[in-house]
């Protein structure tokens, strides 16, 4: 039995006038009827769509990474200047330039 008529609890009989339909779908002017199962055409039209989601699914996943990874980078960053920030107070330091300058002759101390 055709779901259509299932759904409707209709009696599915093939149509006279055109054997792929039965009648229900031809009075209610339904397309893809399918009563005789799914036609390859309809079976290739659900794989490709099938696909082209999946292609899409990857596409953003990937989109998705690269920017996870460039907010994984960002909040290195804002650690990494609030370091500077809070060295560059407790060393009573108004401009980073001057920061990096001390702390390249520290470095230099150690080596």
């Amino acid at each position: 039995m055709y779901s259509f008529c299932k759904g409707c609890k209709a009696c599915c009989l093939a149509s006279e006038e055109n054997s792929l339909c039965c009648t229900e779908c031809i009075k209610y002017k339904r397309g893809n009827c399918d009563m005789h199962g799914l036609l390859l055409l309809q079976v290739e039209k659900i794989v490709a769509q099938y696909s082209a989601a999946e292609a899409a699914l990857d596409d953003v996943e990937e989109e998705l990474e690269r920017a996870m990874a460039k907010v994984r980078w960002l909040r290195k960053q804002r650690k990494l200047w609030a370091e500077k920030m809070a060295c560059a107070v407790r060393c009573g330091l108004d401009m980073i330039e001057e920061l990096d300058r001390v702390e390249a002759e520290e470095l230099a101390k150690e080596q």
